[in-house]
């Protein structure tokens, strides 16, 4: 019986778990990868037996292998990826009046984001699948993630830079060895066509984490939703919460964190899945207006973003690639979307650092900027359990903490430094 189906969203064709396929061999369409879960409901079908899963790496998101795409174990290539803390807001949360703000750090991951857990699975894949290398575009967390693990693997890689990338992302993504490549365009999608046919011809495969170009590489981010329902169980709280928010890009992280619940729900782990908010900024929000506007899906694919201008860099995707997975799943949930501008998420970076101990790069800070506009709006009741996903290091863009940091003081060794201590005292981490 097969671990997994692969069905084309468009005509329906069924492709063998063995092939090697990434769209639809008879209409072109893109491919959608569903885990067969009957196989689990044996061993996991309550809170308490979720709680209590065992998988054959306990400390790393390949805990949930029979959950993921994957036919045989030993073509896993990992770092450590996954289980990542769930930590309670001591600060920002109960400044607003929020009951219960967590916030799901991704920041310890191997290469310091979430998207680790992307590339584990899909170089995973692509080993299982025979790939002679791989390839990805990036601004930065994607391509070091790339990077790392196809060392890990032994594989080749490539990764393209847009123009507008960080140099600290770009010089963690050499650091690991691939061959990085700055191209000259901000434009994702323009990019992906200019490599497309060279990967089909050289027999590398496309980890970029969009869903249309790989359909197996976002179900890594399935495994937030599985440690977010774990921990909460473990720490005797209702299993889900109430609201997920999340930074969005391209739209696979969220659309796969809410098929990480949707695949609980099944399984009788929990009975419903959480409201969805996701959170762009102001120079490169395609996905939050399109679900703010409502426009209809396909033109969101006709209609990229002109003139890109953000600090989030990681979010600056001019069209967004998983839009007809992430808006309804927006929808369904009765969830909505919010946009901040720089100064707010340049704020948000400093409270979370200064109040929570939690250093976040400035896509990642987006959640928390977006915390209390959405409350103030009505989109979220202060009673309820949100949960802001932290999705990577401070680390990764240290000229844009440098914005936010006050000069440092030079002083004389014979400093007054009672005085000193007593104002420190008054004023903490401010």
């Amino acid at each position: 019986m097969a671990k997994f189906r692969v069905t084309c969203s468009a005509c329906t064709r069924v492709l063998p778990e063995s092939s090697p396929a990434m769209k639809c061999h008879s209409c072109g369409g893109q491919l959608g990868v569903h885990v067969d879960l009957d196989p689990l409901k044996e061993r996991c079908n309550s809170p308490a037996s979720f709680a209590a899963f065992q998988g054959p790496i306990p400390r790393s998101m390949w805990k949930y292998f029979d959950f993921l795409p994957l036919v045989d174990f030993r073509h896993v290539i990992s770092l450590g990826e996954g289980s990542t803390p769930l930590l309670g807001s001591k600060h920002l949360g109960p400044s607003i009046g929020m009951a219960s703000v967590t916030f799901k750090v991704e920041t310890g991951n191997p290469t310091g984001s979430f998207k680790d857990r992307q590339v584990s699975i899909g170089i995973s894949r692509a080993a299982e699948l025979g790939a002679k290398g791989v390839i990805t575009v990036s601004s930065g967390n994607v391509g070091a993630a790339v990077s790392a693990y196809s060392s890990r693997a032994g594989l080749p890689a490539i990764v393209l830079v847009p123009e507008m990338s960080p140099a600290n992302k770009v010089t963690q993504v050499q650091a690991y060895g691939a061959r990085v490549f700055q191209v000259k365009t901000d434009s994702t999608s323009g990019i992906l066509d200019a490599v497309a046919p060279a990967c089909a011809r050289h027999g590398f495969a496309n980890l970029m984490t969009a869903s249309q170009v790989n359909p197996y590489i976002n179900h890594g981010a399935k495994t937030i939703a599985y440690e977010i329902v774990h921990d909460r169980i473990v720490a005797g709280l209702e299993p889900a919460p109430d609201v997920i928010v999340t930074p969005a890009g391209g739209g696979g992280l969220l659309s796969h964190v809410y098929q990480g619940f949707l695949d609980l729900v099944e399984l009788d782990v929990i009975d419903r899945v959480p409201r969805f908010i996701a959170v762009q900024p102001t120079g490169c929000p395609p996905l939050a207006r399109a679900i703010l506007d409502e426009t209809p899906i396909e033109a969101v694919y006709k209609q990229p973003w002109k003139n890109i201008k953000t600090i989030a860099t990681a979010l600056a995707d001019d069209v967004p690639l998983d839009a007809r997975l992430a808006i309804p799943a927006v929808k369904h949930t009765g969830g909505t979307a919010c946009i901040v501008d720089d100064a707010e998420i340049l704020e948000a970076e400093k409270k979370l650092a200064r109040f929570e101990g939690i250093f976040a790069e400035p896509s990642s800070a987006t959640t928390a900027a977006a915390l209390e506009k959405v409350a103030m709006i009505g989109a979220v009741d202060k009673t309820e359990h949100v949960v802001l996903l932290v999705t990577g290091s401070g680390f990764k863009d240290m000229d844009a903490v440098r914005r936010i940091n006050p000069e440092l003081p030079v002083v004389p060794a014979d400093h007054d430094w009672d005085a000193e201590f007593t104002r420190i005292r008054k004023i903490g981490n401010k």
